[in-house]
Parts: structure tokens; sequence; C-alpha cells
């Protein structure tokens, strides 16, 4: 594929991906909203929302390590390619495990007051806040596989691998009237469930693939 198709191929499969995601969001949204009530939909919203503000840190950094291996791939210099992801890895490590320290620090300044919501839902927004460290945790360690499939120009698997996630919320939102436990608890399990299995679909094909994600 020469570049001028690549460039058309992938800005295509983007906005499909996005359209996709949209319409999909839209149907997904109404039947979460009708299992989980009001009130339980409320503090999801909320308390993913506070988690959710750190998700600009992994874009930049996804930006800039995908950069500095595109460089480094038109050189063909498979050694300092490997550095560069070797160091990306551990850099995401470091960070997320930082950041879900000061999150554990701050919680209980978050639930003794500072978000409002009921005292008998306080367990159960506690418990997805616990969900949504690990969702972060592991989003942020996608972030090197995601920056070498960008550096590859392999729009179309992360794509795949998006639509996947955009597609496993139906399910999801089918399965939370299946059951009689606490819905919300079981909603931010979910959730965590499908960022691991976007994690592995990542990690799994990018240490196939690519070399540079061995070394």
């Amino acid at each position: 594929m020469n570049p001028s198709t690549r460039v058309v191929f992938n800005t295509g499969i983007q906005y499909l991906r996005n359209i996709v995601s949209v319409v999909v969001s839209l149907f997904v949204t109404r039947l979460i909203l009708d299992a989980l009530g009001v009130e339980n939909y409320g503090i999801y919203a909320v308390v993913g929302g506070v988690v959710a503000m750190l998700s600009f840190i992994q874009s930049s950094l996804s930006g800039t390590t995908q950069r500095y291996l595109s460089f480094h791939q038109g050189r063909n210099d498979i050694t300092m390619q490997k550095k560069i992801f070797n160091n990306s890895v551990l850099t995401q490590l470091l960070i997320s495990v930082l950041l879900i320290l000061i999150l554990i620090a701050v919680k209980p300044v978050l639930f003794g007051g500072f978000l409002n919501m009921p005292e008998e839902r306080r367990e159960a927004a506690v418990w997805v806040y616990y969900c949504m460290l690990i969702s972060l945790f592991f989003t942020m360690q996608s972030t090197p596989y995601m920056a070498t499939l960008i550096a590859h120009e392999n729009i179309l698997y992360a794509t795949l691998v998006q639509l996947v996630d955009t597609f496993l919320k139906i399910p999801i939102a089918l399965s939370l009237t299946w059951f009689t436990v606490d819905r919300l608890k079981l909603y931010a399990v979910l959730v965590v469930s499908v960022q691991v299995f976007n994690f592995m679909l990542y990690y799994l094909y990018s240490k196939r693939k690519y070399p540079e994600t061995t070394g």
C-alpha cells in the first residue's frame, strides 16, 4: 500500500470507528441507565470521572513514545527502538503506580464529603473507585503497545481493538438485567474486565508482530 492510499485508508477506518462508537454508545447508554437506575448511574459517572480526568497523561505519553519509535524506525535502528519501548514500559509502570498510590491516599477526602452521594451507596462507590484504579493501570500499560502500532501505521488493528471494546459494551449492558447482585458493582467489574482484555489484545499482538517489543 503506497503512502497516499494508506493515509486515506487509515482516515477512513477511523471515521468508521467514530461513527460506530457513537451509534453503539447511544444505544448502550440507555440500556445501562435503565439497568443501573439514575442514582447508581450518577455515582458511576462521578466516581469514574475523577479517574478519567487523568486520561490526558496516557494520550500525551503515547504520542511522545510514538514519535521516538517512528524516528528510529525510519533509521532502521532496532536497538534504539527496543530501548525506547522498554523505557516507555518502565515509565508507564512507575507513573501508573504513583498515580494509584496518590488516588488511594486521597480516597478518604473524596469519600469523606467531597463527593456528594447517598450514605447507603458509599460502599458500592468505593468498590467502583478501586475498579477504576485497576482500569487506569491497565489502560496506561497499553500505551507503549498502542504507540508501537501507530508508529508502524497499523491503525487497522488498533481500530479493531477499539471496536471490540465498543461492541463488548452491548453484552455488558444486557447482562446487568440478568443478575440480582449489586448492579453497580457488577458493571464496574465488567468494565475493568474489558480493559484487561484490551491490554491482552495489544500485548499479545505486538509481542508476536514487532521485534522491538520482545527485547
